[in-house]
């Protein structure tokens, strides 16, 4: 084998890896603009799934990017505050709870969730006054009586967690 046609197969091979790593980089950028394509109501759904899945740390990544298009994407917010939880990070799920209230103040399934996470992490007056609330808009739900019955006896009052 002459050095000339040596020479030839390294470049050969050269140009063999360089079109490899230009296709890697297209199927790269494919994929991605694909993820970026998706309405916020998708990568809602695709967060949710995640959650389902047990996976809270890529849906609260999801659900990020969806609030850093749109800090008003209440959907998100909620998805954030449920991904915080799983992660047993409740002060963030509270705010997020909360920023969830602070954009849509009827929304009482997020009251009474914000709630039961004050609850868990020992802030049963905080939760009494969200269950307050929540018993005033639901005044035939059990979930908000249940809930004060939990916050009356986290704060050993004994006798209103039976009344409630």
């Amino acid at each position: 084998m002459s050095y000339d046609s040596l020479e030839a197969g390294i470049h050969i091979r050269e140009r063999q890896i360089l079109y490899m790593r230009f296709l890697a980089l297209v199927i790269s950028i494919l994929l991605c603009s694909s993820v970026l394509a998706q309405t916020p109501a998708e990568q809602i759904d695709k967060g949710m799934e995640l959650l389902r899945q047990n996976k809270p740390a890529d849906a609260l990544t999801v659900f990020n990017a969806v609030v850093k298009a749109n800090d008003k994407d209440i959907k998100a917010w909620v998805g954030i505050a449920q991904a915080q939880r799983q992660l047993s990070h409740l002060p963030e799920a509270i705010t997020a709870y909360r920023k969830t209230l602070s954009l849509n103040p009827q929304l009482d399934a997020a009251r009474l969730e914000l709630a039961s996470v004050l609850i868990e992490g020992n802030k049963a007056q905080e939760a009494l006054q969200e269950l307050n609330r929540a018993a005033a808009a639901l005044p035939l739900q059990p979930r908000p009586y249940q809930l004060m019955s939990a916050a009356y006896a986290q704060m050993k009052r004994f006798g209103d967690a039976r009344e409630a």
